[in-house]
């Protein structure tokens, strides 16, 4: 239990959040802490006096003075209207607070979203760490504020209220110990319940949130009524709810049952030492404003440590759940720059070469891709194909270095890849993966985002990769051209064919200044005449342009300088068209099957 309390407790990295994404809030909280802890003390010390002074009017029979019960009240008052004014300020800025670090916490989780190397996402380990920090880190970071700003108000006041009790008797701070110590660790052992749940369950809560877009999204819904599956998907959801709900709720129940115990073990605690109290004064020993004092002020620190007690644990939760965050944020990723890059040539058609590469996905033991060699000159167009699961894709993820292959070398102009500047690099492709993505924004910025360094307000540059690509006669029938907004995402756009999608989305691979474009079967969506005129256009036009194409339609890739031939991870055979064809090997077999059905 101390362990875990102490690794829940580990605030360091916590506060330089803090901070980090809140410093001006984070003066005028200290400066409002200390107010509202102090000032109490001066309310219970005005009411002592005042009822003694009543006491001793009562005593001989000459009342208390008009004049002293108003300064008296009005003191009180004033007091208590200057707390409120200064909790309802201090309320603000926690609020404030909270928001702008919650922010300042999304903005430093986007910008490791965007380093972390692919395997982070592909990975159901590391991806269950980014769920929790994404879902949880928003509420979690405003809430440790919120718990910060009230451990240290309710810290300050109870030290300041027990300093005004322990004037009577020592024994009090050790009563108020033993009466909500239990409730502390409790707390304590829920947080970590809850906690341990989290982690346990954050794969399935994943699989319920799956199942919620299944059914209320677009991505599912003209398949979901065409073959009836809604129903099915829907009783998944409610399984999995079902399971998740009951066992917070247990935890809920453990934690409830057992805080009601500890606080009527507090109350007899409260009651049994202001009898005490009350006996004494009965006695002679303390005045009817001592008792008053002693009353309401052990009600508040019994209140105040109650608070600090909520609000230790809750932090200890926070910071449980923040951990996740943390986790996410110092993540490393192995695909990075050298420190020292080496230079290339970065204005000329590169040559790149793969020489005996060999690459597992991590956390597998099979050979995804098995001693491949290959150069790729500048300037030449290279068709890979091949059956699904042959390895053409993760061909190109090690290409633009998403990866980095497991044994083998991978070089461009002579260079290890790993030696050079990684964002230079990557700079030099050009890429339309098949799971390209269709942005809820207008044609123009569809296009531009696949290269963000120039003008968008470029249009003939942005127009001239759409004629490339065969998006200019699609986005020239929208109702705003190149401003019409497309898809259903963020507004009521102009939605489009898969085949115009991919079009649009051509456009944005051809619109970059890239010297290699890598094409992952970039026609699948159009008719023959549209991808006809596409691989003749795109030809023709990148020339001197390295261009590498995916396709399982060997008809679309005759016109290239050197068709590649993959199987089980392993280049079969290279050659033009002609010379595979006259090999009658495995091209050939691949080409006269799709051939017989056209014939």
């Amino acid at each position: 239990m101390l362990k875990k309390l102490k690794d829940g407790l580990r605030l360091r990295r916590g506060l330089k959040l803090v901070w980090a994404g809140s410093r001006k809030w984070v003066f005028l909280s200290l400066i409002l802490t200390v107010a509202i802890g102090v000032l109490p003390v001066g309310s219970l010390y005005l009411q002592k006096l005042f009822f003694d002074a009543f006491a001793d009017g009562m005593v001989d029979g000459t009342g208390i003075a008009a004049k002293t019960l108003i300064v008296l009240v009005l003191a009180m008052a004033g007091i208590e209207i200057v707390i409120a004014g200064f909790r309802s300020l201090a309320a603000y800025v926690t609020t404030a607070q909270g928001q702008t670090l919650q922010d300042y916490v999304m903005q430093r989780l986007h910008k490791k979203s965007i380093e972390l190397d692919l395997s982070f996402y592909e990975t159901p380990s590391y991806f269950d760490s980014l769920h929790i920090a994404q879902t949880e880190a928003p509420k979690r970071t405003a809430a440790f504020v919120d718990v910060l700003a009230a451990i240290a108000r309710e810290g300050l006041s109870l030290v300041s209220v027990l300093a005004l009790l322990m004037t009577y008797h020592w024994g009090i701070a050790l009563l108020l110990l033993v009466a909500v110590a239990p409730g502390f660790l409790v707390q304590v052992k829920s947080s970590n319940k809850l906690f341990q749940w989290q982690k346990e369950a954050s794969g399935r809560e994943r699989e319920a949130n799956y199942y919620h877009d299944l059914l209320t999204q677009a991505v599912a819904a003209k398949e979901s009524r065409v073959f009836g599956f809604g129903p099915v998907i829907s009783e998944w959801y409610v399984v999995l709810r079902t399971r998740l709900r009951e066992e917070l709720l247990r935890i809920a129940h453990w934690k409830q049952t057992r805080s009601f115990f500890v606080t009527v073990g507090a109350t007899l605690a409260l009651f049994g030492g202001f009898f005490l109290f009350a006996k004494a004064t009965s006695q002679g020993v303390f005045t009817l404003g001592d008792m008053a004092l002693f009353y309401a002020g052990f009600n508040r620190a019994q209140g105040h440590l109650r608070a600090l007690v909520a609000g230790v644990s809750g932090l200890y939760e926070s910071n449980l759940f923040l951990g996740k965050l943390f986790e996410v944020l110092e993540s490393k990723s192995k695909i990075v720059s050298p420190k020292s890059p080496i230079g290339f040539d970065e204005n000329a058609s590169p040559e790149i070469a793969l020489k005996n590469v060999s690459f597992k996905y991590p956390g597998t033991t099979r050979q995804a891709l098995s001693d491949v060699s290959l150069t790729i000159t500048p300037g030449e167009h290279v068709a890979i194909v091949g059956k699904n699961g042959s390895g053409k894709s993760t061909f190109v993820k090690l290409l633009c270095r998403l990866y980095d292959r497991t044994e083998g070398e991978v070089t461009i102009n002579g260079i290890d890849v790993r030696e050079v500047d990684l964002a230079k690099y990557r700079s030099r492709f050009s890429v339309l993966f098949q799971d390209y993505l269709q942005f809820g924004l207008s044609a123009q910025k569809n296009i531009w985002l696949g290269d963000v360094s120039r003008d968008l307000e470029d249009g003939e540059a942005i127009a001239e990769a759409a004629r490339l690509s065969g998006a200019a006669g699609v986005i020239d029938r929208l109702p705003e051209g190149y401003e019409t907004v497309l898809g259903k995402v963020i507004k009521e756009g102009e939605q489009l064919s898969q085949g115009e999608w991919q079009k649009l989305a051509l456009a944005r691979a051809l619109y970059t200044n890239a010297k290699v474009t890598i094409l992952d079967e970039p026609t699948s969506w159009m008719d023959p005449e549209s991808e006809q005129e596409f691989f003749d256009q795109f030809h023709r036009l990148s020339t001197g342009r390295t261009a590498i194409m995916i396709s399982h339609r060997l008809s679309t890739v005759k016109m290239v300088d050197r068709i590649v031939v993959m199987e089980r991870g392993q280049i079969l055979e290279i050659g033009k068209h002609d010379e595979l064809m006259a090999k009658k090997g495995r091209y050939f077999e691949l080409y006269e099957l799709q051939a017989k059905d056209y014939r």
